[in-house]
């Protein structure tokens, strides 16, 4: 399609049916999430690796960071730290990029009805202080200031002013028809103050489509869709599928688009071959995209990262690391630089057309210039003013909130964790909004529910929440204050009874919010109150679920011992206690050496706890399993930032605690031990998904050693004892061809389950021929016998052996 071959999708998700994991012609991205279902980490691994942190104020759970690491080799880069500030009404009145291109600061002011007013980049970097034409700088430096009407919501004024003393403001001016008059929000003339002065006439239909805009004529379908846009005699065509999705688009710059899902096919003019663009997502959030060029082989995997409202301003090139930059305004105008990007997707990370400017945002097209729609919203909210005006962008308040589907607005730690439909509209059965919006959601996470539109369109949440949502499931009412939370456990109380199967994950929302910071003491004293009672009754529940798991994981290994399967632990205390096979460990002579490399009988550097000597010890076995729980362990220290890839329930030495933790328990600023006597700081813990062979050690006495960590190392246990080959039990067989996508037939080989490949078939070997390995064939007959087999394999059916 396009040059990029067939790809078949794999997806993973958590306990809580988070969407954690994307695989397919490579792995797009592995998620983790925070202890309230909140997006916390994705993990593109490549030649070049791109980290993006998402960091929540605890009080309220806003989005207050996002933080893009690469890794090249050893070498860890910072690209981009955005933090964000936020005002007690939540609007975000900052956000300081730092990293390898220097220090990006935007500040921004607001009215009391939570319109933006100013937008700049001090050279100070300091937000508090009013903007000046002496004190503009950074990255991209500007200074914009917008005048809205609050009675109307319409924008009447746009100052762009000077980044140096030396240079003068223009001013554009937006008229409106008189009060009374019919289409009071349709913008009729923009005149910009500058030079001799211009004005800028736009014409609208009855239906309050924009027909002309400077230089453009416009026409609309029967169903109010942009249709076609007509400049200095060329013309470009838009067609829609029957849900309003954008289909088919010719115009003279850009040929012939074809938009199938997240695969965009492009013929230039005068060309008969395609070139093709592929954009993969993780929980709604746009982690990748895969482009090729007509008449090119190959295609070129590029990781993508943005801001809160996904607009995409780093681009990374997965295989050499090559990095490219863009910065754009709060509505998405461009700023700085020109910089060269590997697809037509800007605003929102939504398609843009180089020939009429539009951006395609869902439902309606959308211009940057001038921060609204070309049509009328086809929502009507009279509950909620901000959506009221007809064309102006996410009300006015585009930096704290976002508008994908060109419906309605959300705030932008929403569009990060899930997809709220708009009021009225329909979803779809995996979780997503209407079809015409890109990216927005993970598959089993969402709701269609038809009514959802009516039950929510009387809410109103009060504290810290300032706007209404789209209508949104309980379990996404997050950030409010007591008074809030109370009013949102008082509407789950009356929901619908089709919705109450959400009821669940209402409660553990409610939960998370009433116990948050400031709002414990509350709940303590009115217990009553139907947002406490919720919070209570999730904890009760989060209780049983973890009783239901114990139990599940207790039945797992009585079947196992059932089974009488050997385990390559066996004699061992230990499981899920391992290392990668690069892993470095500290030799007794001061060397390092691969875990995967070393023998019984090699002496390594370990540490007696109780004394705090460092002494020399002998490797009593080296072991190997296919592990899960997987977690990438990063930790900081003078010499730089460093990865442990290691298992969830590995234990490190805290020496504070003076005690054993599991790596997946540590916290982020926890010290740990360091073989030169220091301690190295956890700057990330990053679960995994998958199974893979992973290392560990028996050493004798003081069963621990170090493990390398870039220029420092970190003191881990070992295993206590084991012998033996690697056996998958029934259950992790399954597991790990489930993962891997294998189909699990009826048939059995040597009492262990066959699976189906594509067009062979695989069955685990116990047998003692290989142990540990799979083996494969062309039939399940097949399996039987060396002779007739196609060979053994490793977990990933790399060929291993005959």
């Amino acid at each position: 399609m396009g040059g990029i071959p067939a790809e078949t999708f794999y997806y993973s998700y958590d306990s809580n049916n988070n969407f954690t994991g994307a695989d397919g012609l490579d792995t797009y991205g592995i998620a983790g999430y925070t202890a309230i279902n909140q997006l916390s980490e994705i993990n593109r691994p490549g030649s070049t690796t791109l980290y993006t942190d998402f960091g929540y104020d605890p009080a309220t759970t806003a989005l207050i960071g996002v933080k893009d690491t690469t890794q090249t080799g050893s070498t860890f880069t910072t690209q981009a730290n955005r933090q964000y500030t936020r005002n007690n009404a939540g609007d975000v009145t900052g956000i300081a990029t730092t990293g390898a291109a220097g220090t990006d600061t935007q500040c921004f002011g607001y009215d009391y009805l939570h319109d933006l007013t100013q937008a700049w980049t001090p050279a100070n970097n300091d937000c508090s202080a009013a903007p000046s034409a002496g004190n503009i700088g950074g990255a991209a430096p500007y200074w914009t200031s917008y005048a809205i009407d609050p009675a109307t919501g319409n924008r009447t004024q746009v100052t762009h002013n000077p980044t140096n003393p030396a240079a003068s403001a223009t001013t554009d001016t937006y008229a409106y028809p008189a009060a009374g008059s019919s289409h009071p929000h349709a913008v009729q003339t923009i005149t910009r103050s500058a030079g001799t002065g211009t004005t800028d006439t736009y014409g609208y239909d009855a239906s309050g489509n924009t027909t002309t805009r400077p230089g453009q004529t416009l026409t609309f379908d029967a169903n109010g869709k942009l249709s076609t846009v007509s400049a200095g005699g060329a013309t470009q065509t838009s067609v829609y599928d029957a849900s309003g999705a954008l289909l088919l688009q010719t115009d003279p710059t850009n040929g012939t688009t074809l938009y199938i899902g997240d695969t965009e096919l492009r013929v230039a003019p005068g060309s008969s071959t395609a070139s093709a663009v592929r954009t993969y997502a993780i929980g709604g959030t746009p982690v990748a995209e895969r482009t090729t060029k007509a008449g090119v082989a190959g295609s070129v995997l590029l990781w993508i990262s943005g801001d809160a409202n996904h607009t995409q301003d780093l681009e990374v090139n997965s295989n050499n690391g090559a990095i490219t930059r863009r910065y754009a305004d709060p509505y998405g105008n461009s700023r700085g630089a020109a910089a060269t990007w590997s697809s037509n997707h800007g605003y929102l990370d939504a398609t843009e057309s180089p020939f009429s400017n539009l951006t395609q945002l869902g439902a309606r097209g959308y211009d940057s210039a001038t921060g609204r729609f070309v049509s009328l919203d086809g929502i009507l909210a009279p509950n909620n003013p901000g959506q009221s005006n007809g064309y102006a962008y996410s009300a006015n308040n585009p930096v704290t909130t976002n508008d994908p589907t060109g419906d309605c607005y959300q705030t932008n730690s929403d569009s990060l964790n899930f997809h709220t439909n708009c009021v009225g509209s329909r979803g779809s059965a995996a979780g997503n909004g209407p079809s015409y919006v890109k990216h927005q959601g993970s598959p089993s996470s969402g709701n269609s529910s038809a009514d959802y539109g009516t039950y929510h369109s009387a809410t109103k949440w009060t504290g810290s929440t300032k706007l209404l949502p789209p209508p949104v499931p309980d379990s996404q009412v997050l950030g409010c204050g007591p008074g809030g939370c109370i009013t949102a456990g008082q509407y789950r109380s009356g929901s619908p009874d089709n919705l109450r199967d959400q009821e669940a994950a209402a409660y553990t929302a409610i939960a998370a919010t009433v116990f948050a910071e400031g709002a414990l003491e509350f709940c303590a004293e009115h217990l009553e109150l139907p947002a406490c009672q919720g919070g209570e009754e999730s904890l009760t529940n989060a209780d049983e679920s973890l009783m239901e798991q114990i139990a599940e994981d207790e039945a797992i290994a009585e079947e196992d011992e059932a089974e009488g399967l050997e385990s390559s632990y066996s004699g061992a205390v230990c499981g899920g206690q391992s290392f990668s096979a690069d892993t470095k460990v500290l030799m007794s002579d001061g060397s390092q050496r691969s875990i995967d490399n070393l023998e019984a009988g090699d002496q390594v550097l370990a540490l007696d706890t109780t004394s705090g000597s460092r002494v020399s010890e002998r490797v009593g076995a080296v072991l190997v399993r296919n592990e899960g729980g997987l977690v990438d362990l990063m930790v900081s220290s003078t010499g730089g930032d460093a990865v442990i890839h290691t298992t969830a329930k590995h234990p490190v030495w805290v020496p504070s605690e003076h005690k054993w933790i599991d790596a997946g328990l540590l916290q982020v600023g926890e010290s740990v031990q360091a073989a030169d006597g220091s301690q190295v700081t956890v700057s990330r813990v990053l679960r995994v998904a998958g199974v893979k062979p992973m290392w560990d050690l028996t050493v004798s006495t003081t069963h621990d050693f170090y493990v390398g960590a870039g220029e420092s190392s970190v003191l881990v246990h070992n295993c206590p004892a084991a012998d033996g080959v690697e056996r998958l039990t029934s259950p992790q067989q399954k597991a790990l061809a489930k993962l891997n996508g294998w189909q699990q037939t009826n048939r059995t080989s040597n009492g262990q389950p066959i699976f189906k490949v594509g067009k062979n078939y695989v069955s685990y070997d116990v047998d003692g021929h290989n142990g540990g390995v799979w083996k494969m064939a062309r039939t399940p007959e097949a399996l039987a016998s060396k002779s007739t087999r196609m060979g053994t394999y490793d977990s990933n059916l790399n060929r291993i052996g005959d």
